[in-house]
């Protein structure tokens, strides 16, 4: 823009020079005149192609073309008192002009751009386009009736800077174009396509100006609650739909001075300022999202899990809420909690643990144990479910109650729980009699794509005939199309399945009809009760019956509950009483036995 603008300026000045020559008596060729006009209008166009739109108008351009303007307004008044055909309309449509341009030269020193906007509003270029060949067929006219030229040139030095003048409020009219181009793509950048909310970035650059003004302020933290389901069950569509009320009520919840952004997937954010009370902010954003939502027919509930971080607990806002969060998470659905600094050495030893965890699954730290499930009749095995134990280097071996939860939570239960496959297949290969293998897979092993292959390549590696293996997953796995399918197409290849501690998720009879189980294994805390109240467990049984399911209730501890089990008509059974996990090693007089049929 620079550069145009200068040659505009030089432009009308070198016109200014022609035009004191003409005054002063000096006679020139009309043609000349037009020719000059004709090669100035094609430079114009050449300029405002070479603009550099992000140029910046100099205070020396910005005061010429000041004293240009003020000149041209002179001449116009000039013509017009001389009365000169055809100026008179032409001055009285430039003269509202000068004083936005004014405005517009002003506001470039400051890089404001709304002086652009109301001058571009104020631009008829259809009226300037008739005025400039109107002022064409003048000048000719004026010339031909005229032994002198001067009316001429100065009519010719007024086009000229007509020209001019429509060259620069294109070019700003361009500049303000630009400028809700730049807007626009700005929202782009920092806002989320899907909700309009501000995104992460735009949310971290608001954290940043409230820390630097030292101004006090609360970030709340949100993940909804079970969304995945959501997503799984109804569909991506309606899991968006989803995320868009989110954003909704939490916006309309909030105050006009703070901010809420959704920072990805199922994850928003609140900045609050000047929050006296952090519990009362959670009260509103826990009652913004309170109301159910009707979404295909079902009836769906908005749970979060908040965490709090206020400017006192330090620079890292975001994160410490972030940390609060996954506290608040871990103490059930709809909680929060606020951040304290040992949640920050809490998350440092989860980062160390993942990383022992990673050197676990490489250097083969991690072992099996196999537990027996019995035939309650016969009281001979049946089969062996796989358990797997980390032989950590220093703190001796650890259950998977305190790892797994840590490898679900970095994705490395993928990579463990391949591990586990493959290393039970090959190990059950050499038990004689026959007995069946079960295998936990994780809800995370059931999303991946080349799931199915992995298991027939470890069956295939291992030599293990399909029909010997038993892959048990939780109701929570059974949500998603891509589990069905995937179910489907391990059944095709001789696999059996079986619904691990069913009883503690969603429990629902539709799943149990939809996909191709084999075996419900029933939760121990319905075993515990078996010998107490024992009508939920029954009808638990006769469900599982009516499906032509085999069923293996979990935990059983004594010969009374054995019993009580049996009588109900299980015919497996696993638990402590039968024997508990040992290692492969161990397994041998038990293995060798024959085993009974599933």
């Amino acid at each position: 823009m620079i550069a145009a603008v200068v040659a505009l300026v030089a432009l009308a000045a070198g016109a200014g020079i022609a035009l004191l020559h003409l005054r002063s008596g000096e006679q020139r060729d009309r043609y000349e005149v037009l020719i000059e006009l004709e090669s100035s209008a094609n430079r114009i166009d050449a300029l405002e192609s070479e603009t550099n739109e992000q140029g910046r108008v100099p205070l020396t351009v910005q005061s010429e073309l000041t004293v240009l303007l003020d000149g041209m307004t002179r001449e116009l008044d000039v013509l017009v008192g001389e009365g000169v055909p055809g100026v008179a309309p032409i001055a009285e449509r430039f003269k509202p002009y000068k004083p936005l341009i004014e405005e517009e030269f002003a506001m470039m020193r400051a890089r404001d751009f709304e002086a652009a906007e109301r001058l571009d509003a104020a631009v008829d270029f259809d009226t300037i386009r008739t005025a400039l060949r109107v002022a064409a067929v003048r000048a000719d006219a004026v010339s031909e009736r005229s032994e002198r030229l001067a009316w001429a040139g100065t009519l010719g030095m007024m086009v000229v800077g007509v020209i001019a003048l429509t060259a620069l409020l294109a070019l700003l009219d361009r500049a303000g174009r630009r400028r809700v181009r730049d807007e626009e793509l700005q929202r782009l950048a920092f806002a989320d396509p899907l909700t309009g909310l501000p995104n992460r970035a735009l949310f971290e650059e608001r954290i940043a100006q409230v820390l630097e003004r030292r101004e006090p302020a609360v970030v709340a933290f949100l993940d909804l609650d079970d969304f995945k389901r959501v997503n799984d069950s109804l569909g991506h569509a309606a899991g968006d739909r989803l995320l868009e009320i989110c954003g909704e009520r939490l916006r309309h919840a909030l105050r006009a001075t703070d901010t809420v952004a959704r920072l990805g997937g199922d994850e928003f954010a609140v900045l609050a300022l000047d929050v006296v009370d952090p519990q009362s902010l959670v009260d509103r954003l826990f009652a913004a999202l309170a109301a159910p939502v009707m979404l295909e027919g079902k009836r769906l509930h908005l749970r979060a899990s908040i965490g709090i971080a206020a400017t006192d607990s330090g620079d890292e806002l975001l994160r410490n809420a972030d940390l609060a969060m996954y506290a608040a998470k871990g103490a059930g659905t709809n909680r929060f909690a606020v951040y304290t600094a040992d949640m920050h050495v809490h998350a440092l030893a989860r980062l160390d643990g993942r990383e022992q965890l990673e050197r676990a699954i490489e250097k083969e730290e991690l072992v099996l144990h196999y537990q027996p499930i019995v035939d309650l009749d016969l009281g001979r095995v049946a089969g062996f479910e796989a358990l797997v134990r980390w032989q950590h280097p220093t703190r001796g071996l650890l259950g998977p109650g305190e790892f797994i939860p840590l490898a679900e939570e970095t994705g490395l239960i993928v990579p463990l729980g391949r591990w586990v496959l493959r290393e039970a297949c090959r190990t059950a290969t050499a038990w004689a009699g026959a007995p069946y293998l079960s295998v936990n897979v994780a809800s995370a092993q059931l999303e991946q794509e080349g799931f199915v292959e992995e298991v027939a390549c470890a069956l295939r590696d291992a030599s293990l005939v399909s029909s010997r293996l038993v892959l048990e997953v939780t109701e929570s796995s059974l949500v998603g199309e891509d589990s069905a399918e995937r179910l489907q197409a391990l059944r095709k290849l001789g696999i059996r399945l079986a619904i691990d501690d069913f009883g503690t998720g969603y429990s629902s009879l539709s799943y149990l009809r939809r996909f191709p189980m084999d075996v419900l294994k029933i939760d121990r805390s319905f075993t515990q009760e078996a010998c107490e109240d024992g009508a939920l467990l029954q009808a638990i049984v006769a469900m599982g019956e009516s499906l032509g399911l085999v069923l293996v209730p979990e935990g059983i501890e004594s010969e009374e509950q054995a019993d009580e089990l049996r009588a109900l008509g299980c015919r497996l059974g696993q638990g402590f009483l039968f024997g508990r996990p040992v290692p492969a090693s161990e397994l041998t007089g038990v293995a060798t036995r024959s085993a009974v049929s599933l």
